[in-house]
């Protein structure tokens, strides 16, 4: 019939395109009805779960394209680390970040063995590592790793050691040393030797100048034999001495004439300090006199010797010390005396007399002490001085007196001899005022011209209310 045929093998009668000899395609069917769905066409995808495009065998899947998270490789040898796949580059880390089956290839350093601490390392023993493991470091020109003091910056030291391994030992630090054959501890230039310490029989100096005798070297003294026993270069220097001429015979020379020679010349010194070597007088021990000489040549004359004197215009005995001089005895019109306050005037003098004159006759720097007065201001001219103004003089000069008694030195009319009147002042200097001369008043209360004894008061003129008599025998009608 029609829509039949004698075929029955079809495994999908709905999708023309799926039937038995149809070609397999990818896409997750039976495409041509052999019981196999994408067979052949699957492709085998690896995870790559550190996204660096390369996969890991340990986990796959098989589908036509790749799903998210896999790839088509699966070289990676370390899927957790996206710097750890074939191809990366190599670094010192102790992992095989190239997945090349080795680690750290290529990138490992070489330290060498640093045994004596000393901070350089030996070619003897040598490691690979990418960091320098203890007791290694990089540099490898240690000569001797046997010792710290022994390394290419160690100072060359006089040891039979190469110290700064430049290859040679003791190089630039070996000495110099010079035969001492008279062993006085100074040698010659003509026989030397190289060595770290001094060879028996040499010294480190060469400054002999006669290795045959031990008294004669550089530290040997000079002494008077005409021979350069100091080795230098002069005979008998500084031990010849110098003697001065002593032509007076008291002990001392004079620098004009000298000599030289080990020991002194008859009439000859070792002193040169006589200033005048023709008188036995005059030399530094004499003693100083007022003879016009220098006597103990200390470039002075007569100096501790002379006297001061002072000029006594006035001719009383007492200079002035405004005009003096120095000489062995007073010169006129001098004397030894300074204490004159004015001499000018033979009356003024130390121990005159002091006279009330305005002037200091004694010299004593007082002027008329003792004797001046002192005068009190009267103002007012009554006779009577007050303590508030005062002078001091031999006489009273005007408007003053010798008394101080007055209480009120601008009234005339107030002192101490004067009458007490009523008039509220203390008119007679007593201290009292109105005493004796104050009237007694009597109470007038009712008004009618007669006071009362029983009520009174004191004034000069009468109060308001008072009268002069008390002859009312009831004050109140």
């Amino acid at each position: 019939p029609t829509g039949y045929v004698a075929d029955s093998t079809d495994c999908n009668d709905g999708n023309a395109s799926i039937r038995p000899g149809a070609p397999e395609i990818c896409d997750g069917l039976d495409n041509d009805c052999n019981g196999l769905v994408d067979e052949v066409l699957l492709t085998t995808w690896y995870r790559d779960a550190d996204g660096d495009g390369y996969g890991t065998s340990s986990l796959t899947t098989q589908t036509c394209t790749p799903p998210a998270g896999y790839v088509a490789d699966s070289t990676d040898c370390d899927d957790m680390r996206g710097t750890i796949h074939p191809g990366a580059t190599e670094v010192c880390d102790s992992i095989d970040n190239d997945c090349d089956g080795l680690i750290d290839e290529g990138v490992l350093k070489t330290w060498y063995r640093d045994a004596d601490g000393d901070g350089y390392g030996s070619l003897a023993l040598k490691t690979l590592a990418c960091s320098a493991p203890a007791g290694y470091l990089a540099d490898s020109t240690d000569c001797d790793d046997t010792r710290a003091s022994v390394n290419p910056t160690a100072a060359e030291v006089c040891d039979g050691l190469d110290n700064d391994c430049d290859g040679l030992v003791d190089d630039g630090v070996l000495s110099t040393w010079y035969r001492d054959a008279d062993g006085d501890g100074f040698g010659t230039t003509s026989l030397t030797t190289q060595a770290c310490t001094a060879p028996a029989g040499y010294v480190a100096n060469n400054s002999d100048c006669d290795d045959t005798q031990s008294a004669v070297n550089p530290a040997a003294a000079e002494v008077c034999d005409s021979i350069d026993n100091d080795c230098d270069g002069l005979i008998d220097e500084g031990v010849l001495k110098i003697w001065y001429r002593d032509a007076d015979g008291d002990g001392y020379g004079t620098s004009s004439l000298t000599t030289l020679a080990c020991s002194a010349p008859a009439g000859y010194v070792a002193n040169s300090s006589d200033c005048d070597d023709t008188k036995t007088t005059v030399n530094p021990t004499a003693t100083e006199i007022c003879d016009g000489l220098d006597n103990d040549c200390d470039g002075l004359i007569d100096d501790g010797v002379l006297s001061t004197w002072y000029r006594d215009a006035d001719g009383d005995g007492y200079g002035t010390t405004s005009l003096k001089t120095q000489a062995c005895t007073a010169p006129t019109g001098y004397v030894a005396d300074s204490t004159d306050c004015n001499d000018a005037n033979a009356s003024i003098r130390p121990g005159a007399t002091e006279v009330c004159d305005g002037v200091d006759n004694n010299c004593d720097g007082l002027v008329d002490e003792a004797l001046l007065k002192t005068w009190y201001r009267d103002a007012d001219g009554d006779g009577y001085g007050t303590v508030s103004l005062t002078t001091q003089a031999c006489t009273a000069p005007a408007g003053y007196v010798a008394n101080n008694s007055d209480c009120d030195d601008t009234r005339s009319a107030v002192n101490p001899a004067a009458a007490e009147v009523c008039d509220n002042i203390d008119n007679d200097c007593d201290g009292l005022i109105d005493e004796g001369v104050l009237k007694t008043w009597y109470r007038d209360a009712d008004g009618d011209g007669y006071g009362t004894s029983s009520l009174t008061t004191q004034a000069c003129s009468v109060p308001s209310g008072y009268v002069a008599n008390n002859t009312d025998c009831d004050d109140t009608r």
